[in-house]
């Protein structure tokens, strides 16, 4: 699944975590690929499975 990484970025703001979204910003390209960039996501304590949960899974996330 594809996520615009502004979206993660703003999820994980709106939950407090600045700091982990900082890292997003600096260390994920602009369009995520949660099977592409698995180990990174895991990395920074992001789930695929809690990412399909939050923003489904029908094509490149724009919001």
């Amino acid at each position: 699944m594809q996520i615009v990484r502004e979206r993660i970025v703003s999820m994980l703001r709106n939950r407090g975590q600045h700091a982990r979204a900082a890292q997003v910003e600096y260390s994920l390209p602009a369009t995520v690929d949660t099977e592409v960039h698995r180990e990174p996501l895991l990395g920074l304590g992001l789930y695929e499975e809690d990412l399909l949960l939050r923003f489904g899974a029908a094509g490149p996330s724009r919001q």
